[in-house]
């Protein structure tokens, strides 16, 4: 292998565009290069993340593996960065992973359209997958051919054949010992990213969630199993990265449930200290947990106040949380109206059995709380990997999909005019569109009576003379 690897040129991407205003450090794809690279040293493995940097570096060095990392957001920009590699590179090896990639897609002839041409496809965890992939394609002389000959070998991987079928590897297990892949940070991948203050360092402690949601990809038995990273490791990254980055910038926490877990409240406690010595970090962007709620509370305080607590409700009403295999906290409103934190409330509109009736009266009755709140209602998307995904393919609840052009991710790549689009659902057997749209109307409403508290004294009036606030809207 190591006469082949030797000057191997690795490309590893997680591709935004150009005009991204602000973005986040490609945690995902540095791990998978970070684990390549200390299984085999002798190869140069890079990171990328912006689009224009993308083609600079296909013009000049030309990769022979380019490794793409899929989310719902940048589907179509990977799609055209990768036919670019190929018209640079013809031999370019191309590998697509991510959430998006799944051999049960909804629409088979959209996803065989996008990556058919790609060499090889990796579903769920990536780091071991690519790994073995790159040791049987250096084993094979670079020959992608003679790699998918291999394909019982290569675990987690699939490729799409000439005939339009899956063609699957054995289905791997994943990391229990999440300290064994290094730290991107620490082995100097993201240098580059900590340099330029656009980027928001972004942190993972632990991977997996224990709640089913039937909206999430997180939601299936192979990610039900939390593993952790030591405490450590993340202290460690931490230091490198305050020790580097602008005060100003952020940072962005991947957990599913940060705050929920013991060792939480130990990270916050480093956190605190890195933002007394560096006054960084002062702004961070996470997913707080659905349970544990007081220890929650005690890492908002730990933390001065740097981040929310979410509050992912996505309903208040009990048959919808039952359709989509959702538990909510059962004290959490009580929790909201007894402390004197911001709460933000998510919600996901519409969900199946969600009727008008009972998402209006859920954003009423959480209104008259009285708790302090700035809550936000999102679109449901189809994501890929994912229960629902499952449901609109088999008819269930009669869910109705339309793909909506995305308001901002769009640009010129490569003389291409590129736009995300999003598999938006628009009507359920319980909400039909105009109810959809009706309730959106409301939100839009509601959103500006809260989002800006304009209008606090005239609830703390109302409050006085015993009216439920959710008269006024």
């Amino acid at each position: 292998i190591m006469s082949h690897s030797s000057n191997l040129e690795v490309l590893l991407i997680d591709p935004c565009f150009a005009e991204a205003a602000n973005t986040t450090v490609p945690l995902s794809v540095g791990l998978i290069g970070s684990y390549l690279k200390k299984q085999i040293p002798e190869i140069n493995v890079s990171v990328l993340k912006k689009s224009t940097d993308i083609l600079s570096f296909l013009d000049n060095k030309k990769p022979d593996v380019l490794g793409i990392c899929n989310y719902l957001w940048n589907t179509n920009l990977a799609n055209r960065l990768s036919h670019y590699a190929r018209e640079i590179n013809p031999k370019t090896y191309i590998v697509f992973g991510g959430p998006e990639i799944n051999k049960e897609p909804v629409d088979k002839k959209i996803f065989f359209q996008k990556y058919s041409h790609a060499d090889m496809l990796i579903e769920g965890e990536g780091e071991l997958a690519f790994m073995q992939l790159i040791k049987i394609y250096l084993e094979e002389g670079r020959d992608s051919k003679k790699v998918r000959l291999r394909i019982n070998e290569l675990g987690n991987c699939f490729y799409i054949n000439e005939q339009h079928q899956f063609v699957s590897g054995p289905r791997l297990s994943r990391i229990k010992h999440l300290d064994d892949v290094p730290s991107p940070y620490l082995t100097g991948l993201f240098d580059h990213f900590l340099e330029d203050d656009i980027y928001q360092p972004l942190l993972q402690t632990n991977r997996g969630c224990p709640y089913k949601c039937t909206f999430c990809n997180e939601g299936s038995d192979y990610y039900n199993r939390i593993n952790y990273r030591s405490v450590d490791y993340v202290k460690k990254e931490l230091d490198y990265i305050a020790e580097r980055v602008h005060p100003s910038v952020g940072i962005q926490i991947a957990d599913s449930n940060w705050g929920m877990y013991k060792q939480d409240v130990e990270i916050a406690l480093h956190m605190r200290k890195l933002q007394d010595k560096y006054n960084w970090p002062m702004r961070i962007t996470c997913s707080t947990g659905k349970s544990q709620l007081p220890r929650i509370k005690k890492i908002i305080k730990i933390l001065g106040n740097a981040h929310e607590m979410t509050n992912a409700m996505q309903s208040r009403n009990n048959d919808v949380l039952d359709a989509i295999k959702r538990k909510n906290a059962s004290n959490l409103e009580d929790f909201m109206k007894g402390h004197d934190l911001t709460s933000k409330p998510d919600f996901i509109l519409p969900l199946p059995q969600e009727t008008k009736k009972t998402f209006m009266d859920g954003l009423n009755g959480l209104l008259d709380t009285k708790a302090r709140m700035r809550f936000s209602v999102y679109h449901a998307l189809l994501l890929s990997n994912t229960e629902m995904n499952s449901d609109v393919k088999n008819k269930k609840q009669d869910l109705q999909v339309k793909y909506r052009q995305h308001q901002n991710l769009v640009g010129w790549v490569a003389g291409e005019l590129v736009c995300e689009t999003e598999p938006t659902i628009y009507s359920t057997d319980t909400m039909n569109e105009k109810d959809v749209m009706q309730a959106r109307k409301y939100v839009v409403l509601m959103e500006a009576l809260l989002r800006e508290q304009p209008l606090n004294e005239i609830f703390y009036y109302l409050d006085s003379k015993g009216i439920n606030r959710s008269v006024l809207p």
